[in-house]
């Protein structure tokens, strides 16, 4: 039988966890208290202590994914199992942080490892939440030097208090009073999200879920309509992600008819997000730009939702996830914008791929989440994306499309 003190700590860490994801990632606040989440990693007193720890934090971080997966599956089961799922995996990831060795050096590489691990390994791509995300709200414009300090702050502050051999309950006071802090300060950093920067216009909409061919006519329909009263200053007309869904030859017509026409007479450029069909049973999000000349631009999504979009052993219309794709386009006055689609908004490792091989001048998010009735998950991704445009220094702009009030 496990000691009652052995569970009381157990549910501590369960508790502890729980509250930092929750006060990490809620309302009116930047999520800043996330940087303290490997130093509490590194104080827990046993491995399970970690799990938990980490098991309750990333929980409450993903809390309204189930719902969000209720959508997309029937039933009950598989989206608690698949939110489940996901808590599991990334606190075992996470939990490579921990380690029992008392040796200032194997735990600072250990800190190190797990943070690495859950955001620049194959394994990211299933988990929300990375500390460097939100290093961003407090290094505004520090771009690669604020990456490595990042990086090491964590290691170096187990390796001081490894160091200084403090006694356990120094150490978790250290880590409590540092996740106080940061918590305290968190309202005051968050960012609002422009509309428009540099004649570069975004439009957030609320339809709801694509009901089919029909839909997508009244929608271009509409977006011609609340282009035509647009600020005469934009210049270009961003629109969210598969707004007009699975794009087909037969669409031009009409939306050349509704949108792009009035758009070449003004020299606007729309930007429409849609999805492309690529093969018999593959589709790619993309980003469309309509210049006036006539021509065309395509940015498109590297990484989609695993399970809902990206289905690899599907024969039933699986999205293509492909890193080595350009999300890129010209939107003139010199600004060359990385496109980020939903889900790519929680992966910071495609953030720093464009920085590293691009050096873009400009984040757009577009995002879709009809599915996501509380808005918790939509929070979520842009606090993500948002926080990797201001380490960065980048302009940021995001159109969304929400359900249906």
């Amino acid at each position: 039988m496990i000691p009652r003190r052995d569970l009381a700590a157990l549910a501590a860490a369960g508790v502890a966890g729980w509250m930092m994801g929750i006060a990490a990632w809620g309302d009116g606040r930047a999520p800043v208290l996330g940087l303290a989440f490997p130093l509490a990693i590194a104080v827990c007193r046993s491995r399970w202590q970690a799990f938990l720890l980490c098991a309750a934090y990333m929980g409450a971080t993903v809390r309204f994914n189930r719902d969000f997966m209720n959508i997309w599956f029937d039933g009950q089961i598989i989206p608690s199992l698949g939110w489940l799922g996901l808590v599991i995996f990334a606190a075992t990831i996470w939990s490579i942080s921990w380690t029992s060795s008392k040796r200032p050096t194997h735990r600072s590489l250990f800190c190190a490892a797990g943070w690495l691990a859950a955001g620049f390994t194959p394994a990211a791509a299933l988990i929300a939440g990375h500390p460097l995300v939100v290093a961003g709200y407090l290094m505004p414009g520090w771009g690669w030097t604020g990456v490595v300090v990042a990086a090491i702050a964590a290691p170096a502050a187990v390796y001081g208090m490894a160091r200084l051999q403090l006694e356990a309950r120094m150490e978790i006071a250290i880590v409590a009073l540092a996740g106080a802090v940061l918590a305290g300060i968190g309202p005051f950093l968050e960012r609002p999200v422009p509309a428009q920067v540099r004649g570069v216009a975004t439009v957030d909409t609320a339809w709801g879920r694509l009901a089919g061919a029909d839909a997508a006519l009244s929608r271009m329909a509409a977006m011609g309509q609340t282009q035509s009263g647009a600020a005469a200053q934009a210049s270009v007309f961003i629109w969210p992600e598969s707004i007009i869904g699975r794009y087909e030859p037969s669409l031009y017509p009409v939306l050349d008819l509704e949108v792009l026409r009035q758009s070449r007479q003004v020299g606007r450029v729309p930007v429409v997000g849609l999805d492309i069909p690529v093969g018999p049973d593959r589709l790619q999000s993309a980003a469309v730009a309509f210049y006036p000349d006539g021509s065309t631009a395509t940015a498109v999504a590297r990484q989609p939702v695993p399970g809902a979009l990206w289905k690899p052993w599907s024969t039933e219309g699986s999205f293509v996830a492909d890193w080595s794709a350009s999300n890129l386009l010209d939107l003139g006055q010199g600004d060359r914008a990385a496109f980020y689609f939903c889900y790519e908004e929680l992966l910071p490792s495609l953030f720093l791929l464009n920085e590293l091989m691009d050096k873009p001048t400009m984040y757009v998010a577009l995002s879709n989440t009809w599915a996501d009735a509380s808005g918790g998950a939509d929070r979520l991704q842009r606090l993500h994306s948002h926080g990797m445009a201001l380490l960065f220094g980048r302009a940021y702009l995001r159109s969304v499309n929400r359900p249906v009030p």
